[in-house]
């Protein structure tokens, strides 16, 4: 291991891939789009947004990954 680096090891489900398809989804449907932060106009806010992710169906088989973004 380098020096000065720390290594987390996490034991929860990745929830990438679901994240992936809710930001593709509303990039698809128009509801944002990326900006460069250079073209932001003085005085517009900004809002701060997270994931919530869930395990649908999590005591049958086919359990699904869900994840929503949420402002």
């Amino acid at each position: 291991m380098k020096p000065n680096t720390i290594t987390i090891e996490c034991t929860l489900p990745s929830f990438t891939e679901s994240q992936h398809k809710e930001i593709n989804g509303l990039l698809k449907k128009g509801v944002f789009k990326f900006i460069n932060t250079a073209n932001i106009l003085e005085g517009v806010k900004i809002f701060n947004s997270r994931f919530v992710n869930k395990i649908k169906k999590a005591k049958i088989d086919k359990a699904l990954k869900k994840s929503r973004l949420v402002v």
